[in-house]
């Protein structure tokens, strides 16, 4: 069984010797649970395509290990002094309870729910004015624009409290730094760059009669907030704890979840940056070989070139010396083949009057 505790100096030197995902495997961490344990120990991590350079045997900097201190000297890696909220390797409900807490003791932070409806959020504000005039006739509603209308649909018994939860849910998410928006009638929680839409509705209850339509739905006046469609999470009126009383609850809940989808798209999009790094080395190395086999034959072309330029002028020398004068006409002849010569050899590199370039000439 792997050690469950590791010096400063194991953990850097095995994060320099074996790729994060290897080791996550290994000690059963989450990526994002092993880094963050390197970030607040300042280990630093292989940048981005160091493994692939250290397979082509390229040259990498190993960045040296800084010292510290007021650090302990073995590193935990399954637990730390408190439950990491953003490592979603940690158990789910402790840091639920972690977040809940952090919000329960912040004195900045509106946690008592007033007993009616004042000063209302904008959109609360809005909503009230949609739900009053719906309910009216002859109302209009081109006044009202439905994009600041919150998902709330409730019966007119149960109104004013649906109102005063959102409002009290809205204020609370807004000063935790988070955001509401809605687009196309549906209403939405914006976290750590997250959308999770959210609903508030309410329970109706079927009883039956004797004559048709034989059944009908009655208000129940309990309330039901919705988390969809990721979420599919729902937390209910109930006799001993009201839903007023569970919307820090919520909010925690929605928070710790927000943390997990983050942390899971960043992990995402970490490895597409390190596999497109990794693509992005090996068409360099790539490129790198076919112009080094293009310059190789190049050099190899020209060498040959010159060996049959140097013979095409020993062979010319030869019949000058020789007296051989085969060729017809032979003072214009060895011009000609002198020319040929220097047109084929890749030092003189001349200009042929009939064949151009020697270059376009064997390429074409």
């Amino acid at each position: 069984m792997e050690p469950k505790s590791l010096t400063r100096e194991e953990l850097y030197q095995q994060v320099w010797e074996t790729p994060i995902i290897q080791l996550t495997e290994k000690y059963n961490l989450s990526d994002y649970g092993l880094r963050k344990k390197c970030e607040k120990y300042n280990i630093p991590l292989p940048p981005l395509g160091y493994w692939t350079k250290l397979k082509y045997g390229i040259e990498v900097e190993k960045i040296p290990l800084p010292k510290i201190e007021g650090k302990g000297n073995l590193i935990d890696l399954y637990a730390d002094d408190e439950v990491n909220i953003d490592d979603p390797s940690a158990p789910f409900n402790l840091r639920l309870r972690q977040i809940k807490r952090e919000i329960e003791t912040c004195t900045d932070l509106p946690l008592e729910i007033p007993g009616r409806l004042t000063n209302p959020d904008k959109l609360v504000q809005s909503t009230r004015e949609f739900l009053i005039s719906r309910k009216q006739e002859n109302a209009n509603w081109d006044r009202i624009d439905k994009n600041n209308v919150l998902d709330i649909s409730v019966s007119k018994g149960s109104t004013d409290r649906a109102l005063l939860i959102m409002d009290y849910f809205i204020k609370l998410i807004r000063a935790r730094g988070h955001d509401i928006k809605i687009e196309y009638g549906r209403t939405h929680v914006l976290m750590y760059t997250t959308e999770e839409e959210i609903s508030l509705r309410e329970k109706y209850n079927t009883i039956t009669l004797d004559e048709y339509p034989y059944r009908k739905q009655i208000s129940s006046g309990n309330l039901v907030f919705r988390a969809k469609p990721s979420y599919h999470k729902t937390w209910h009126d109930a006799k001993s704890v009201p839903l007023e009383e569970k919307i820090i609850s919520i909010i925690a809940w929605l928070e710790t979840k927000a943390r997990d989808l983050k942390a899971h798209w960043d992990m995402n999009a970490r490895r597409r940056q390190e596999e497109e790094e990794r693509l992005r080395i090996e068409r360099e190395i790539k490129e790198r070989k076919e112009n080094e086999i293009k310059k190789f034959n190049e050099l190899l072309d020209e060498a040959e070139r010159w060996h049959k330029a140097r013979i095409l002028r020993e062979y010319i020398r030869y019949l000058e010396d020789n007296g051989i004068h085969n060729h017809g006409d032979f003072k214009n002849w060895l011009d000609w083949a002198r020319g040929k010569a220097d047109w084929l050899d890749p030092l003189v590199n001349r200009e042929d009057n009939v064949l151009g370039e020697y270059k376009e000439f064997h390429d074409g």
